[in-house]
């Protein structure tokens, strides 16, 4: 349970929201923590008019904590495979827009197959669940976009970035339409940016912001205006006008989309499983509209 508490502390940085998960008490939470300073004869963090900073030596013991809590729900998972009919819970982080289009025919499919099993979902923009799956957080975490990884990961498609317009647009005076930009996650976001200065020296013409892929793509139907997307979000639109976006050395601009999983995980059948059944499924499905 201690590894548990020191976990829980470091990703918090704060006494309240711990002592809340743990469903304890702020002064047993605070008896705990001294217990476990005393024991290691180490100050665990120190306290900030913001909160709480950790020590170098509880930087140490909290990065062994996630290392202990992960290596034990291993050991838990690997005992299932002793049982007859496959069950466990799976904890999968994704990132918005698969979550959205691609997941939920994934996990009907492998629910299907294996209905014992649960899932543990957590969804977010590329940088979080990239966070989520280095720090052991997850088991498998599908990401678009390329993040820093030392495990593997497999290509489940790729997606070209589109310029879409309810009108035809000079390309040649794109800087005087009026864009719609979106909230979107970094990688897009760069791929966006590095577009535009490769073939522009002046600032776009921003006429809108909205807060998600979705409603930038509404309004581009309503024609409000042009937007760069992924090509998924407008296939089969065909009164939309669409320029495919090509770099400087006219490569085209495309968002790879990863299931990113680590070798070592693989020992544990319920993830091995549901790799295995992710591949398959993507290998069925190929050439069908992303």
């Amino acid at each position: 349970m201690d590894w548990k508490i020191i976990k829980g502390l470091y990703r918090h940085k704060n006494i309240t929201r711990t002592a809340e998960e743990f469903f304890i008490s702020q002064p047993s939470l605070t008896k705990k923590i001294k217990k476990i300073e005393k024991e290691f004869t180490i100050t665990i963090f120190k306290r900030k008019s913001r909160g709480i900073v950790f020590t170098k030596e509880g930087e140490y013991l909290a990065q062994k904590a996630i290392e202990i809590d992960a290596r034990l729900n291993r050991i838990k998972e690997n005992t299932e495979k002793m049982n007859a009919h496959m069950k466990g819970k799976l904890n999968i982080g994704v990132t918005n827009h698969f979550a959205k289009y691609h997941l939920p025919s994934i996990l009907r499919d492998f629910q299907s197959a294996y209905p014992e099993v649960e899932f543990n979902i957590r969804s977010g923009w590329g940088k979080e669940i990239s966070h989520l799956i280095n720090t052991e957080n997850i088991h498998i975490g599908f990401i678009r976009g390329d993040y820093e990884w030392a495990g593997s990961k497999y290509l489940l498609f790729k997606d070209p970035m589109c310029l879409f317009s309810r009108n035809e647009i000079d390309l040649h005076a794109l800087p005087d339409y009026p864009r719609i930009d979106y909230q979107t996650g970094t990688v897009v976001n760069s791929l966006i940016e590095s577009w535009w200065s490769d073939h522009y020296e002046i600032a776009p013409t921003i006429g809108m912001v909205v807060d998600s892929v979705e409603a930038c793509k509404e309004m581009v139907i309503k024609g409000l205006g042009y937007a760069l997307l992924p090509a998924s979000m407008l296939e089969g639109n065909t009164d939309i006008f669409r320029v495919d976006l090509f770099d400087r050395h006219q490569t085209q601009v495309d968002i790879h989309t990863w299931m990113y999983y680590s070798e070592a995980l693989l020992d544990t059948k319920i993830v091995s499983e549901f790799v295995d059944f992710v591949k398959k499924h993507n290998n069925k499905t190929r050439g069908v509209v992303r």
